[in-house]
């Protein structure tokens, strides 16, 4: 079997345990992948997450901050992961190996959904409940969680756009839309919003300040249902984390307050206060370690928008850069007010994607040129 084939198995198996999974996988990146030359333009992407990686570490042993085993190396496997990928090329049949197995989880995980649509019950015998403002059961798929269900169907989309193929697309976003947890059906609607932009040959600033406008958009309804609800929401407990946050922020805003979520986040008002559960990826890391640090990836994706963007108007109109650039606005928008980047999974296809193969093809191109 070939070592593509084995990473993309391993990256699924690891999803079940992350603690053993995750050095096992950055241990198999360092040793059966072969190194390349890091290009020019990706060296600013290089400096930025080696300097959020000093900032977070020496913060946390500077300060002893509080942050538990886990939630630390989860927190830093994501700039590590991406950190490595900047050295690693992979053409197109190698990428194939390494999503293929993906695509075989996300076929299970949307039979697990399919079932609890149709029985109220999956596979396993499992069922969900129903929030007060549900439509649709909250669909947890295999690992029995909406969040990593939607992330797993969301990873699927890309690779089927990757991949070409429109069937892998069409299930993807259906898993999508008929999840009942709202994330799925938002998630689904800024896929088609960033394609959308996408193909209308844009300009980038249009572009990103779009996407900011569907970040507002998605603050003020957020807002707007949880005033209008005559109970306690997962939009209002949501509003609750958002402005906790930011209080918290204020304290210090270029330190942070070191104070990070731990244990089970109940869903009452008062455990969003206790665990610093920002609901927000963006929040999360300005509360955790400051707004400096907080920046940093939302600059990243910029970069890599701007870099990928380039291209596709000039002279890689190809279904795989397509792939990566919705995968970089969506996560871009995303981050914003979600999750969809903290997974290891998503961590892990955004890499192998918008930077090992797009680096890889941009030195195809660039190769071509020289031979003309």
């Amino acid at each position: 079997m070939n070592r593509m084939s084995i990473f993309g198995i391993l990256l699924v198996g690891a999803l079940a345990n992350i603690k053993v999974g995750l050095p096992i996988l950055i241990g198999f990146l360092v040793v059966f992948f072969k190194k390349a030359r890091l290009p020019k333009t990706y060296e600013v992407i290089a400096f930025l997450l080696l300097l959020k990686l000093f900032w977070i570490l020496s913060t946390h042993f500077l300060i002893r901050t509080r942050a538990d085993d886990l939630y630390l190396p989860q927190l830093i496997a994501q700039d590590i992961i991406l950190l490595l990928m900047l050295f690693i090329s992979l053409g197109r049949v190698s990428v194939a190996r390494i999503l293929t197995p993906i695509i075989f989880l996300f076929a299970i995980d949307f039979i697990f959904n399919i079932s609890i649509l149709l029985f109220d019950v999956d596979p396993l015998g499992r069922t969900v409940g129903l929030r007060v403002d549900d439509i649709l059961p909250r669909a947890g798929g295999v690992f029995n969680h909406p969040f990593a269900s939607i992330n797993i169907s969301a990873a699927a989309f890309f690779i089927g756009v990757f991949l070409k193929s429109k069937k892998i697309m069409f299930f993807a976003l259906c898993a999508l839309l008929l999840n009942g947890s709202m994330r799925g059906p938002l998630t689904g609607v800024l896929i088609l919003f960033s394609a959308f932009l996408l193909y209308s040959h844009l300009n980038k600033r249009v572009i990103v300040t779009m996407l900011l406008g569907f970040v507002a958009a998605v603050f003020l309804t957020t807002f707007i249902s949880a005033s209008n609800a005559e109970y306690i929401s997962g939009n209002y407990l949501r509003i609750i984390s958002w402005t906790n946050a930011l209080s918290h922020i204020v304290e210090n805003p270029i330190l942070g307050t070191h104070i990070f979520p731990e244990g089970e986040h109940g869903w009452v008002g008062d455990v969003h206060y206790s665990t610093r559960n920002a609901e927000s990826q963006f929040l999360q890391n300005a509360l955790d370690f400051g707004i400096i640090v907080a920046m940093i990836n939302p600059l990243i994706f910029y970069i890599l928008m701007h870099l990928n963007i380039k291209r596709f108007y000039s002279v890689d109109r190809s279904w795989e850069r397509a792939s990566a650039i919705l995968m970089i606005m969506t996560v871009f928008s995303d981050h914003f007010y979600g999750s969809f980047y903290g997974s290891i999974l998503t961590q892990f296809v955004f890499s192998v994607i918008v930077i090992s193969y797009t680096k890889s093809r941009r030195v195809q191109f660039f190769n071509n040129s020289k031979n003309l």
